[in-house]
């Protein structure tokens, strides 16, 4: 079995400083990932108050900045926001390692 976190990259509490000291704990206990998700629509009464969303990528590159070996990975990436080129070489960029950066993509469609 192999363990990961979320990273703190919305709400109230979402910091730059706060993203990378989770993933370096993480990283230190031993877990295998860390994740962040993004999200253009939020539900009010479920997400965190504060409108406040990093960027998954840029949050996933503080994480990659201080940790070695913990795997980096987005749950939900809204790819059609994003050029594909650019998109490609900020992931190639962000860690050298391959198989460190873990992408995952769900559609749900209504017929």
């Amino acid at each position: 079995m192999q363990l990961g976190i979320h990273l703190p990259h919305a709400g109230e509490q979402a910091r730059p400083e706060l993203i990378r000291r989770a993933a370096i704990r993480a990283e230190e206990l031993g877990l295998d990932d860390v994740w962040v998700s993004e999200h253009i629509i939020v539900p009010r009464a479920t997400f965190p108050r504060s409108p406040l969303f990093y960027d998954p990528v840029l949050s996933l590159t503080w994480a990659a900045a201080v940790t070695k070996r913990v795997r980096l990975g987005t749950s939900v990436l809204v790819l059609p926001m994003r050029h594909p080129q650019h998109h490609s070489a900020v992931l190639a960029e962000n860690r050298s390692s391959p198989g460190v950066y873990r992408l995952f993509h769900a559609s749900l469609h209504s017929t």
